[in-house]
C-alpha cells in the first residue's frame, strides 16, 4: 500500500510543479520515466518472474517455461530503455544516462531498444495466455467425461 501512496504522491507534486511553471516538460518526463516506468517495469519483471516459480507445477506439461522468461527479460530491457534512460538534463543520473549516451554507444536511438522490448512483451504475453485456452480445452474435455459417466447414453 505504501509504494502506491507513494507514486500518486509524487505524481501529484511532481504535476502542481509543472503546472506552475517550476518543473519543465522534460523534467516532468524524466520524473515520470524514473518514479512511473523504472519501477512498474522492475516489478513486472520480478512478477513474472516469480509467478511462474510458484505456479510451475500447474504447468508441467505445457512448453511455457521460456515465455515467462523471455517476457521478464522484455520487461527488464524496457525498465532500462524505457525507465532509466530520459532526456539528458543537468542533474545525475540524466547527465550521464540519457538519449544521446544511447546513441553515442550502440549507433541507435533509445526508442528502438523501447519498442523492440514493447513488442516483445506483448509477443511472450500472447503466448502465455494461449495458457486460457488450454486449460478451457482441458475443464471442457473432463466436464464431456463427467456427462459421459457410466450408464450414461452417448
Amino acid at each position: 500500500m505504501f509504494p502506491v501512496i507513494f507514486f500518486i504522491l509524487s505524481f501529484l507534486i511532481i504535476t502542481y510543479l509543472g503546472g506552475k511553471g517550476i518543473i519543465t516538460y522534460t523534467r516532468f518526463e524524466i520524473y515520470a520515466r524514473y518514479i512511473l516506468a523504472f519501477p512498474g517495469a522492475i516489478m513486472s519483471y520480478f512478477g513474472f518472474y516469480l509467478y511462474y516459480q510458484s505456479e510451475a507445477d500447474k504447468f508441467k506439461g505445457i512448453k511455457i517455461k521460456n515465455y515467462f522468461i523471455y517476457s521478464s527479460a522484455f520487461f527488464l530491457i524496457y525498465a532500462i530503455f524505457g525507465g532509466l534512460v530520459v532526456p539528458v538534463d543537468d542533474f545525475f543520473p540524466a547527465s550521464i544516462i540519457n538519449y544521446h549516451s544511447v546513441l553515442f554507444i550502440f549507433g541507435v536511438p533509445v526508442q528502438v531498444f523501447r519498442a523492440l522490448g514493447a513488442v516483445g512483451i506483448s509477443w511472450s504475453i500472447w503466448h502465455i495466455l494461449n495458457v486460457f485456452n488450454i486449460e478451457e480445452i482441458a475443464e471442457r474435455k473432463q466436464a464431456e467425461k463427467k456427462n459421459k459417466g457410466p450408464g450414461r447414453p452417448s
